[in-house]
């Protein structure tokens, strides 16, 4: 779970080891990894903090030529293995295993924004996005234009996929709108040729209502990307939030989807 926290880089599986004095560090060292390395060529990566007689290359070094004689030999370039020492204070942590986190901000360090999402992929990755590198809990909004509204599936699922991984430490709120009427107002008074841009800009309208109402003034975020269907030109684009009084994040806007 700790590697889907965003904010953490790497995290890794630990033993740590308390020393006095460098040769603690290498018995640890020949104790935890003498039989790993068996047969296998390996490298040395220390990264020391805190005040030391010695330093992080006297660290690799000594390690290495112990570990030497129970390995194939030192290889810096293409290990088979890999050994990492991150020696801080009194403590050596010895570990084999770096995981990646998903890096970014902690979230909730940049306040609170609401997503447009929709039953498809661009929207919940939009909303990734802003929640990784904005930092920002992220509600969700969807407006169902079926009824029946069997498209409220779709919707519950990509957010339960989005959510359920990557909002941790938060319970996002989804709101559901039936939008089904504005249909039937499109089809009586306007051009259909207007019908998508109209849509978009009822919906931006909606949208920053809720937003308001839930506190989330840091803005709305939109799957769109420049050219990918005709409502996201940018006349089109232009037009769509013509009035609307709070920002729209499109971190996908210039991203081309590969399909």
């Amino acid at each position: 779970m700790i590697s889907r926290v965003f904010g953490v880089k790497s995290l890794s599986p630990v033993r740590a080891y308390v020393f006095k004095e460098l040769n603690d560090i290498v018995n640890a060292a020949v104790k935890e990894w003498s039989d790993l390395i068996r047969g296998k060529r390996f490298a040395v990566r220390v990264h020391r903090v805190g005040s030391h007689n010695f330093t992080s290359m006297d660290v690799a070094k000594a390690v290495g030529a112990a570990l030497k004689p129970f390995s194939a030999g030192v290889d810096l370039e293409r290990p088979d293995i890999e050994l990492f020492i991150e020696v801080r204070d009194d403590k050596a942590y010895l570990f084999t295993e770096v995981i990646n986190g998903p890096g970014g901000l902690p979230l909730g360090s940049e306040g609170r924004l609401l997503a447009l999402i929709s039953g498809g992929f661009d929207s919940p990755v939009a909303a990734w996005f802003m929640m990784r590198r904005g930092g920002s809990y992220v509600d969700a909004l969807f407006c169902s234009l079926a009824y029946p509204p069997i498209d409220v599936i779709n919707f519950l699922r990509v957010s339960h996929a989005l959510f359920s991984r990557w909002s941790i430490g938060y319970d996002p709120r989804l709101f559901i709108i039936d939008c089904s009427p504005l249909i039937n107002e499109f089809r009586a008074k306007a051009n259909p040729h207007m019908w998508s841009v109209l849509f978009k800009r009822v919906l931006y309208e909606v949208a920053s209502r809720v937003a308001r109402s839930i506190g989330a003034l840091g803005g709305l975020v939109t799957g769109e990307s420049l050219g990918q269907v005709s409502s996201q030109t940018l006349h089109n684009l232009m037009a769509i939030e013509h009035g609307v009084d709070m920002p729209i994040y499109r971190p996908l806007i210039g991203l081309i989807r590969m399909t």
